[in-house]
């Protein structure tokens, strides 16, 4: 933005806030930078979006809050965006909330990462990815970052699920985002329970620590030696994975 327009804007918005702070803070839109890390030409040109339904802020254009504060995008915890001040967490750096990310990254699933609309709004190897059918805003994640045992660092570990594509269908991701638990295979779990590599995984109504797999050779826990590629099993690129089961 020029020098002219920026002081056209700035008295702007003091006219307005002494008018309507809400009026103010409509016009922030105007003014917010783009995420600074992207690398893509396409991610730096993401249009601002006004707010609605309860939203603070834009998080895929990471505009709408003060300059001090980054627009952070729905979690674990919080379902809708909101302004936060940023941390300093790196994409791909692990986090518990959003504000222990850096500006124009929001904490999803443990693991800061950008926010999307769509496949567009990221780079040309990733997806758009919602942890719920029908989302409209999700993380931009490659889909095949990581395998069961390799592929993440510190705290976190690699989740093979079924997520859902924002604006598609369902979609088999392996990605850095199951936080380190103590709980070991074939235990009772929630979702940041189980240590690494195992996931939490449901079968019928219970909940249990379980190693992911491709073939019978990648299980060797006690009385869990069949890799059941059924129907629970998850494509993600070329492999196919399933869980370690009694025989």
């Amino acid at each position: 933005m020029n020098v002219l327009l920026r002081r056209a804007l700035v008295r702007a918005l003091a006219l307005c806030a002494a008018l309507s702070p809400a009026c103010a803070h409509d016009l922030r839109f105007l003014d917010q930078p783009q995420d600074a890390t992207a690398s893509d030409a396409s991610l730096d040109a993401r249009a601002c979006r006004a707010p609605g339904n309860g939203e603070a802020c834009d998080p895929v254009a990471n505009c709408g809050c003060a300059e001090t504060q980054s627009c952070a995008g729905p979690d674990i915890d919080v379902r809708r965006s909101r302004c936060v001040t940023p941390g300093g967490g790196g994409e791909g750096a692990e986090c518990t909330r959003a504000g222990e990310c850096a500006a124009g990254l929001s904490c999803p699933l443990f693991t800061c990462r950008r926010m999307c609309r769509a496949r567009a709004d990221c780079r040309s190897e990733e997806a758009c990815v919602a942890d719920e059918p029908g989302e409209l805003i999700g993380a931009c994640a490659r889909v095949d970052e990581c395998e069961p045992g390799r592929g993440c660092s510190g705290a976190v570990h690699c989740e093979v699920e079924r997520y859902y594509e924002v604006g598609g269908g369902s979609i088999g991701v392996a990605w850095c985002e199951e936080p380190d638990g103590d709980v070991g295979e074939g235990g009772a779990c929630d979702r940041a329970s189980c240590l690494a590599p195992f996931d939490c995984r449901q079968f019928g109504g219970t909940f249990t620590c379980t190693r992911r797999c491709r073939s019978n050779a990648d299980c060797t826990g006690a009385g869990r030696a069949t890799c059941d590629l059924g129907a629970n099993a998850v494509a993600v690129g070329a492999n196919r994975w399933g869980d370690c089961v009694a025989p």
